[in-house]
């Protein structure tokens, strides 16, 4: 997409700046619709079965993670810094 951005020649302003209009405006979209789109949990995901959600919540709960978190909790970051898959997908870019 940014490619085909950058060969437009007949635009005043430059074209580094149209790609950063352009796709940080698509990405402004994108984040609005997906707050009102997106599942607050598995009690309330379309995607999942009636039947399916009770486990669903069920594994959330086991997990030690909660449904409703609005706090940062220091055990999971401690967690996620010392977990070696995190820091070889930090790697890979």
């Amino acid at each position: 997409m940014a490619a085909g951005i950058s060969t437009l020649s007949d635009h005043p302003t430059p074209r580094w700046k149209l790609i950063f209009y352009i796709l940080g405006a698509i990405t402004c979209v994108l984040g609005i619709a997906l707050y009102f789109f997106l599942a607050d949990g598995p009690s309330s995901a379309r995607w999942i079965k009636a039947e399916d959600r009770p486990l669903a919540v069920r594994r959330v709960a086991e997990s030690g993670v909660g449904l409703k978190t609005t706090g940062f909790n220091w055990k999971h970051g401690l967690e996620a810094f010392v977990d070696p898959k995190k820091w070889v997908q930090a790697e890979l870019p």
